[in-house]
């Protein structure tokens, strides 16, 4: 099963974590971080993602701000990794 790392998030928890096709469609919650991050957070994709070069990426915190980023996976190790920062606009 490949999995995403998220080594970095900015913002205020919870963080609720989804993955998508690069088109934002089949969105599935792969988790709710409740902690801040770091440290690195590990979730798994479901098996629909699975062998993707790319899928999209979105997180969403306690104050409904959020980012949606497409990122690259390694379908070798089959981990996609990714920093991502969310930040209240002003």
């Amino acid at each position: 099963m490949a999995n995403i790392r998220l080594n970095s998030i900015t913002g205020t928890p919870p963080f609720e974590v989804y993955v998508s096709d690069i088109n934002g469609n089949n969105q599935s919650l792969v988790g709710i971080i409740t902690n801040s991050v770091p440290p690195t957070v590990t979730l798994d994709i479901p098996n629909l993602f699975n062998n993707l070069p790319q899928i999209g990426l979105t997180i969403i915190d306690a104050n409904d701000c959020s980012q949606f980023h497409i990122i690259p996976c390694n379908t070798e190790t089959d981990i996609c990794y990714f920093g991502i920062e969310i930040t209240e606009s002003t």
